[in-house]
């Protein structure tokens, strides 16, 4: 293609390229505005392809809209699915020993920390939070574990 600086083979799939534009069109039906205007400047003189010319025609009518809800889970979210319950499992562990051999009141520098408070389950709960979900609460971390465990005895 003429729009671009790349040569060989790959040189047409790269992002901002019509040909990606159409991939992406055929697999998902929705393309990002960046990419569609970047492969609009890119290719500023050349004829714009039919696929990619009625996408640009439908988004501007209004007839095309992003799905509504929560995105997929991408490659991070599959990554914490498998961490959670490990790291969970662990800490739970380690502080129901801790209970019974000499209490959680905890040294100074942490006694009066955040993720340092409630029963062992809670403060298990509170370390996976503060290390995998830092934007969510211990208890959604609880019953993520929770549902975690679920579906891999149902699986099983």
């Amino acid at each position: 293609m003429a729009g671009t600086n790349k040569k060989g083979m790959y040189a047409e799939f790269e992002w901002g390229t019509y040909r990606s534009l159409e991939g992406a069109i055929a697999r998902d039906g929705i393309v990002d505005g960046k990419e569609l205007s970047e492969a609009l400047r890119r290719h500023r003189g050349e004829p714009i392809p039919d696929k990619v010319f009625d996408y640009l025609c439908a988004r501007l009518e209004g007839t095309i809209k992003k799905p509504r809800g929560r995105k997929p889970d991408g490659p991070i979210g599959h990554f914490r699915a498998i961490l959670a319950p490990v790291f969970y499992e662990h800490y739970f562990t380690w502080l129901q020993r801790r209970k019974r051999q000499c209490g959680l009141k905890g040294w100074p520098r942490i006694r009066d920390a955040d993720w340092w408070q409630g029963p062992p389950h809670e403060r298990a709960a509170r370390m996976v939070a503060k290390r995998l979900f830092p934007n969510h609460t211990w208890r959604h971390v609880a019953n993520f574990v929770s549902s975690q465990k679920r579906q891999r005895i149902c699986s099983e």
